[in-house]
């Protein structure tokens, strides 16, 4: 019985909603909040992206979220998250059944946002669909911490994904 193991950081950008950090109106590390109002900056050849924090004296920064180029379609630039090594972990299901891998293990790391384990394994495993995935849940072919669960199950940090490829 072969298995693979993967360890995961999951990061969702879009949901942080609270940050600590140095405000230099206050003079101290406040709790900054997320008001959910973006803005856009441009150059003349590039758009900026914002996100507005306010912390609790209602000081604002904004925490820039990605950059596009302003010709053609709005190529982006970077985008400030997830970071490389989140967004590399991807598994090719045909590859590792072609190399004898019966299970794949994954760890999951840090998590920063809300996830869905349906969601995550639809993003990260190549080859196989949402409505596969949770068919093969409903199976009980993928567990976390060995234990049957529903598609709408939230996965949290140190949890082990474990999928059955045959």
């Amino acid at each position: 019985m072969k298995s693979m193991e993967i360890v995961w950081n999951l990061v969702d950008q879009e949901h942080e909603l609270y940050l600590d950090r140095h405000c230099s109106n206050c003079g101290k590390v406040v709790t900054f909040k997320d008001t959910l109002i973006r803005r856009h900056n441009a150059n003349g050849k590039n758009i900026y992206r914002f996100a507005i924090y306010k912390c609790e004296k209602n000081h604002t920064w904004n925490r820039k979220l990605e950059s596009y180029k302003t010709y053609q379609n709005h190529v982006r630039l970077y985008k400030e998250l997830p970071r490389e090594e989140d967004v590399k972990a991807r598994i090719d299901v045909e590859e590792q059944l072609l190399n004898g891998y019966e299970f794949i293990e994954i760890t999951i790391g840090c998590v920063h946002g809300h996830f869905r384990i349906d969601k995550v394994l639809s993003d990260r495993v190549k080859g196989w669909s949402r409505s596969l995935i949770s068919m093969k849940i409903k199976e009980g072919l993928v567990k976390v911490n060995d234990e049957k669960v529903k598609r709408s199950t939230r996965i949290s940090e140190g949890d082990l994904v474990v999928i059955a490829l045959k």
